[in-house]
């Protein structure tokens, strides 16, 4: 059912690609339909649980848990379109996350999309010929949110775990959000202020050709936001941990730090 549910957002994506002429607005229409569809399907998947909702004594009120799911699942499938900018960016850290997924469950789809998603990183970063296009982010954002859900229904995990692994896409999408509503600027809007964005253009300024500055951008942003945690967790930190709580405030402090320091030097050339 995940995959069908991921490929049926998928389609909303590989429509634009077909046709690149739909708006931004029935993007989200459409997926926040399609999301609300595949979480009545699998109610299970519906995070009851999750501290939040224990801490605003919302726990029997199912819709307002439902439509927080919702808007939860349809952001971060977002934040990966978003984060899908440079070679290899997003294709990586989903691979990471599948990759710890299947040390949990060693599943035929969990290690058929490893091998997947190392073969494409692989031909997209060298020959930047293949792209995941909006299909292929929208289906693997979508993938990864509900393989969440699911891991999360199923485990004694920490959420800060996952959000440590996938902490670009989330933290590209929260500050562009918080950014553009301060600016007065429209949240549906597209931009190019996106931290890898400013990396690539500092690569190509210092001599890069643009095929291999864009694929240093994607691999090192993946590289560096995902090797830790995943070295943590192999190294036996367990998943329920508070140390995942320090390292995610640590990961949001460090990349917040450096995106005003590149903002800045962009504004003063």
């Amino acid at each position: 059912p995940l995959i069908i549910f991921s490929l049926a957002i998928g389609l909303i994506g590989l429509i634009e690609d077909l046709s690149q002429n739909i708006n931004s607005i029935a993007r989200l229409y459409s997926m926040l339909v399609l999301v609300a569809i595949s979480l009545y399907f699998s109610p299970e998947l519906i995070p009851h649980n999750l501290i939040l909702f224990k801490f605003i004594g919302s726990n029997n009120l199912f819709i307002l848990i439902y439509l927080f799911t919702i808007i939860m699942v349809c952001g971060f499938i977002n934040a990966g379109n978003m984060a899908d900018g440079a070679n290899g960016l997003l294709a990586y850290i989903i691979l990471a996350f599948f990759i710890v997924l299947y040390s949990i469950d060693q599943s035929v789809l969990n290690f058929s999309i490893v091998i997947t998603l190392l073969a494409f990183i692989i031909f997209n970063t060298s020959t930047g010929k293949i792209f995941l296009g909006d299909f292929g982010a929208y289906f693997l954002s979508s993938l990864v949110a509900f393989k969440s859900l699911e891991l999360y229904s199923n485990q004694q995990i920490s959420v800060f775990f996952l959000a440590t692994i996938l902490i670009y896409p989330c933290f590209e999408l929260t500050r562009s959000l918080l950014i553009r509503t301060m600016r007065s600027v429209s949240v549906l809007s597209p931009d190019n202020d996106h931290f890898h964005n400013y990396v690539n253009t500092l690569l190509l300024t210092n001599g890069f050709k643009k095929h291999i500055s864009n694929s240093i951008t994607g691999l090192g942003i993946a590289f560096l936001t995902t090797i830790i945690p995943v070295t943590l967790y192999f190294s036996g930190v367990s998943i329920n941990s508070e140390l995942w709580k320090m390292l995610f405030l640590i990961e949001l402090i460090m990349l917040t730090f450096i995106y005003i320091l590149f903002e800045k030097n962009s504004q003063g050339n």
